[in-house]
């Protein structure tokens, strides 16, 4: 487990190197403008990785919250190919392997997953039109990767970038005894509002013949467990609050915000009625 990590200043002004003991990977940042200085001239630019093209201004609402992940065998190469035609971006985040071993065929597959990552977040207007693919590797390349991508976000989280950090801005959560973590948003509509069950949510104590007469997609039902997973790439929504209160077995008023505000108040708050 990664619990700490190393920030330091490289040889070039304004290039940051993020490192952490025992993981081999390492990530580099820094501005636009920088990255458009540095790039034919650095080594560290040459070599294959997954480079992440950001909005990063304080006042995201006003100037853009746009994100765009890519991968390449030569990312100084690539990065200079993106200049002057995605204008929004105004930094850039670039991984790589501390050790010389992550090629193309590692690269395509930790694109993929970023992007999954990025868009499970819901934190920037991803910029990709398609969700990535996925290369073959073997039995031992498989564990590299994994090893890999379990260093990625505990090193972000401590370095304080929040790409895949969870927009819990309106989010109601619920962690049963199990750890089962649930997690849903109000969406605000009119008449009544609609409930959306964020992907990856695991909830325990829904009443499998309601969950079936909804006709929800890509829900999958564990019978000895109770427990009920909603697909990881997909949210769910349910049109109004009152079928919500009779899918659910456990009390809506244990639902709360990050904040401590329960779903039932807020609900009661919105539309008086339900």
């Amino acid at each position: 487990m990664i619990k700490a990590i190393s920030i330091a200043e490289t040889n070039y002004p304004g290039v940051t190197k993020i490192t952490a003991d025992g993981w081999d990977g390492q990530v580099l940042r820094m501005s636009y403008a920088t990255c458009c200085k540095w790039i034919s001239t650095s080594a560290q630019l040459q070599q294959a990785g997954v480079y992440m093209l950001y909005a990063d201004h304080f006042d995201r609402i006003t100037h853009g919250n746009q994100l765009y992940v890519g991968q390449s065998g030569n990312i100084g190469q690539r990065l200079g190919q993106h200049d002057g035609k995605k204008e929004f971006w105004t930094a850039v985040i670039v991984f790589s392997s501390a050790g010389d071993w992550m090629n193309v065929a590692y690269t395509v597959n930790i694109e993929r997953q970023f992007i999954k990552w990025a868009k499970r977040a819901n934190r920037y207007d991803l910029d990709n039109q398609i969700p990535g693919r996925e290369e073959h590797l073997g039995k031992e390349d498989l564990a590299r990767l994994q090893t890999f991508l379990d260093g990625v976000q505990p090193v972000l989280r401590l370095a304080g970038i929040d790409m895949f950090e969870p927009n819990m801005d309106g989010t109601f959560s619920y962690s049963f005894p199990k750890k089962v973590t649930s997690q849903l948003k109000i969406l605000n509509g009119s008449p009544a509002p609609a409930v959306t069950i964020l992907a990856g949510s695991r909830i325990f104590g829904l009443d499998h013949a309601k969950v079936s007469q909804a006709n929800l997609n890509g829900v999958a039902n564990d019978d000895a467990e109770h427990i009920h997973t909603f697909h990881e790439s997909v949210d769910v929504t349910l049109n109004g609050p009152e079928f919500m209160l009779k899918l659910f077995d456990r009390p809506v008023s244990s639902w709360k915000s990050r904040s401590g505000i329960s779903l039932m108040a807020t609900l009661t708050a919105l539309y008086p009625t339900v």
